[in-house]
């Protein structure tokens, strides 16, 4: 009896590492890990005055969305499901998640160890769009990608 070759064993992709200016906090970063893989997405964001080091040490383990596009009607809002749940950190990590699922056609899972904070509304608005613009930067939706085959 013998098991799969580790030739057809693929490793994932090494997570990317990127960081972004707080579109509403002064001399404060968001730091995103991200691994896209073909029909997932796996992304932690996590907040850092400007001036700290990279590997300032661990983040505080905030909330964690999986979030799902629902590919028969497409135009609806993607279904979430919370997996931990940080009061101060949920509601952005949904609607991360949510956009991201919509957009990308992917299923999603976003960790996130900060919220809104005292933030109006268009400030929160914000601050999705520049996450979500982000990652979109570095991963192609499913109808860019059949578009350049």
């Amino acid at each position: 009896m013998s098991g799969p070759s580790t030739e057809s064993i693929q490793r994932p992709p090494a997570p990317l590492r990127f960081t972004l200016p707080h579109p509403t906090t002064r001399n404060t970063s968001i730091h995103f890990h991200l691994t896209p893989l073909p029909k997932h997405l796996t992304l932690h964001l996590t907040l850092r005055p400007t001036d700290a080091p990279a590997s300032g040490g661990p983040a505080l383990l905030g909330s964690m969305v999986y979030a799902l596009p629902n590919i028969n009607k497409p135009k609806e809002i993607p279904l979430t499901t919370p997996l931990l749940v940080r009061q101060e950190s949920f509601e952005l990590a949904t609607s991360v998640a949510r956009a991201l699922a919509g957009r990308t056609k992917r299923a999603v899972m976003v960790g996130c160890d900060f919220g809104y904070g005292e933030n109006e509304v268009a400030e929160k608005f914000e601050l999705v769009k520049r996450i979500v613009e982000g990652i979109l930067g570095l991963v192609s939706a499913p109808e860019k990608e059949k578009e350049s085959s």
